[in-house]
């Protein structure tokens, strides 16, 4: 992870804090959060989008879970960097904010 500790990372990446990452010349935006699915129950939701560029706002990935923990682990498992995983790419990965 270029600047910014991996851990840390990942630990805000499991409360479902937005996150801020350049990779490969293109800016995304990475939060969770609670979502209504039916009446009063909720589940947690992650989703990814691009910020800036061509399609701003175009979600690259999105996912729920029962926690956000959860729905972290299906984030780093999906193969949405470039077709590869996150651990895969996180030597490439630049934490902005």
């Amino acid at each position: 992870m270029i600047n910014g500790n991996l851990l840390s990372f990942l630990d805000k990446l499991n409360l479902g804090e937005e996150l801020e990452v350049s990779f490969r010349g293109r800016v995304y935006l990475i939060q969770g959060y609670w979502k209504p699915i039916e009446g009063e129950k909720t589940c947690e939701h992650i989703e990814m989008f691009l910020v800036g560029g061509e399609h701003p706002g175009e979600v690259v990935f999105e996912a729920d879970a029962d926690s956000s923990s959860a729905c972290a682990i299906l984030f780093r498992d999906a193969p949405i960097w470039d077709g590869l995983r996150f651990d895969e790419v996180e030597s490439e990965i630049e934490w902005i904010a």
